[in-house]
């Protein structure tokens, strides 16, 4: 499973999910999103670089294992 990181206290520890700000930043859509099961937190309203650097990572190798999808016969 991914995981998010937040500051609490000065300490790092593992958030219940990523915010929207850190999808946008990364580029990332609602449908790419979900295809990577990634766990979303609605009450998270900040944005870390270190989860945008993780967002972006994990969408590169996404795009590369579509396959177009062909008609059947």
């Amino acid at each position: 499973m991914h995981q998010a990181y937040v500051l609490h206290r000065g300490t790092r520890r593992k958030a219940r999910g990523f915010t929207c700000q850190e999808a946008e930043e990364a580029g990332m859509t609602c449908q790419q999103f979900s295809a990577l099961k990634l766990p979303w937190d609605s009450r998270r309203k900040t944005k870390y670089a270190e989860n945008v650097a993780y967002l972006k990572k994990l969408e590169k190798p996404a795009e590369k294992a579509k396959k177009p999808k062909t008609a059947k016969k």
